[in-house]
């Protein structure tokens, strides 16, 4: 009897070189439902830095491109994931890429509204000297708030917007409190589990159950907002068709042309939001 019959039928060493180290959440990251969300990503951050724009003074025609950061690296870290999960390979990089972009974003949020509300508050009681030391632009809050402000001599009038743009900020803070920091949560503990850290990611339901109430409340938002640029955008250009030029009337077009990419790409994100519900539930057996 051959005694070397048992050693001899063991299989060969894979080559160091071209072996894989997958991951456990490969299985989960090479769904098609994953694949949706990294083609809706896309899309939603090429729309949203796409804009088309023509000079009705001088007919000048500019094709503008301005990439959101807090959109572009979470679509990259997306099809790192992606990419890494479907070759066998650990999604580990895109992973933390990610879970540093919702980091990120959950600490600007407090700025913001920091800034915001100090802006707000001291813009109530000196008016007067911001009007000359602001830079106006049509489309910001800051703006905006001013505006409204400076429509009023009244300093009670100041006061009651202050107010008001107080308890939206709050509202918002709420959110990022509660829905962001859950996210993040999900994601730094998604990423200690790859690394064999930790048994199970956090905050799993609470993510899944808030990222379909924010797809749902972002859908809602930007279906608004589309339904409403288009028909003023309508309205406006028909209302000018027989007094405006014609490239007035163009510039107005592209107007709602990039309202509609902007509004798109926020229901597209909506849609984002609600997979990942979907994901996360689908999932769960293996993020738990």
């Amino acid at each position: 009897m051959d005694q070397n019959n048992g050693i001899n039928a063991m299989p060969e060493p894979a080559d160091a070189g071209t072996a894989k180290t997958g991951g456990r959440f490969n299985s989960a990251f090479t769904q098609p439902l994953f694949l949706a969300i990294c083609v809706l990503l896309t899309i939603a951050t090429a729309l949203s830095a796409f804009s088309v724009s023509i000079n009705a003074e001088n007919g000048s025609f500019n094709i503008g491109m301005s990439f959101n950061i807090i959109l572009l690296l979470p679509t990259i870290g997306a099809w790192i994931i992606y990419g890494k999960a479907k070759n066998g390979a650990s999604p580990i990089v895109g992973m933390k890429l990610v879970s540093g972009v919702v980091k990120a974003n959950y600490i600007l949020k407090y700025v913001a509204f920091g800034f915001i509300i100090f802006y707000v508050w001291t813009l109530s009681v000196g008016i007067s000297f911001f009007s000359y030391t602001l830079q106006s632009e049509a489309d910001s809050l800051m703006w905006r708030i001013y505006s409204a402000m400076a429509t009023y001599d009244s300093l009670i009038a100041h006061f009651i917007v202050a107010f008001f743009v107080t308890a939206f900020v709050a509202g918002g803070i709420v959110i990022n409190a509660v829905f962001y920091r859950k996210v993040h949560k999900f994601t730094k503990s998604m990423c200690l589990v790859e690394e064999g850290k930790a048994e199970n990611a956090e905050c799993t339901g609470i993510a899944r159950g808030w990222y379909k109430v924010v797809g749902v409340i972002t859908a809602v938002v930007y279906g608004i907002f589309c339904i409403r640029s288009v028909l003023v955008g309508v309205m406006y250009t028909v209302g000018s068709a027989s007094t405006q030029s014609t490239i007035t009337i163009i510039a107005s077009v592209l107007a709602i042309f990039n309202s509609v990419c902007t509004s798109v790409a926020g229901v597209l994100i909506a849609a984002v939001y609600i997979c990942l519900s979907k994901w996360i539930k689908n999932n769960a057996d293996i993020l738990t």
